[in-house]
């Protein structure tokens, strides 16, 4: 296993490359398998596929239930929900589950609590390094500003949010940007994030924001979504057009 990583090491990652997302660079490394295994072995001179086949037969089956590669920690959450990861590194669950008790289930590249009953409240990219960090799901803060929507304009989700929206949303009365701000919350639970906010906008320009009007537009876009334009041929039509030659002079 070591001498494959080291292999790797210096065949794939020279130079040092950037890496966005560990999922990318694993997806990079792994179309550059059919290369790399028509290769042969430096002792037995065999391709690496060959052998690896010959390997794979020896192997025992897999689990048949997955496993979770996790290790579980409690953690106490500070008065806005956040708690402590590494000793740098803090991340939010939710307003209402301030200075309580959460379990965290922490991977390599992920974090997530969960609730006492076992519901995970969100998921988190993990952080790494010396540096403080503070990662924030505005997602987790939506039922609460519903309730206080003064605090939209001091809050994370405006940054997650188009600007256009959050333009429009500052110019609302207090009662409209409860309502948009409810249906937020309540259709990311349903829908997710990304499509409560698509169906948001929609509402704003329609100036239709009535929190049952986003509602119905977004479970119109989640089970009915827009047919795709289709070109019609109006050619057929012309037929019913009299020509020239067929009118009538007086």
């Amino acid at each position: 296993m070591e001498a494959n990583i080291g292999y790797l090491r210096r065949h794939v990652m020279v130079p040092p490359p950037i890496l966005q997302s560990w999922d990318g660079a694993n997806d990079a490394a792994l179309a550059q398998a059919p290369t790399l295994w028509t290769r042969p072995h430096y002792k037995k001179g065999l391709p690496i596929a060959e052998l690896f086949e010959t390997d794979r037969k020896a192997l025992r089956a897999l689990p048949t239930k997955p496993f979770h590669p996790v290790r579980y920690l409690r953690v106490q959450t500070d008065g806005y929900g956040k708690f402590r990861l590494d000793a740098h590194h803090w991340y939010s669950s939710g307003p209402e589950w301030a200075r309580q008790e959460l379990v965290v289930a922490i991977g390599a590249f992920t974090g997530v609590p969960y609730t006492p009953d076992g519901t995970p409240i969100t998921r988190h990219d993990r952080q790494y390094g010396e540096t403080r960090t503070d990662t924030i799901d505005p997602r987790t803060t939506l039922h609460r500003l519903s309730r206080s929507p003064g605090a939209f304009r001091n809050s994370p989700l405006r940054g997650n949010l188009p600007e256009p929206l959050v333009t429009t949303l500052d110019t609302y009365a207090r009662q409209d940007l409860k309502g948009c701000l409810q249906a937020l919350a309540d259709v990311t639970e349903r829908y997710g994030f990304d499509l409560a906010i698509q169906a948001l906008e929609n509402a704003v320009q329609h100036h239709q924001i009535a929190y049952p009007d986003i509602l119905v537009r977004a479970a119109r876009m989640a089970e009915w979504p827009y047919p795709e334009a289709q070109t019609v041929d109006l050619k057929t039509y012309n037929v019913l057009i009299p020509s020239r030659e067929m009118e009538v002079s007086p």
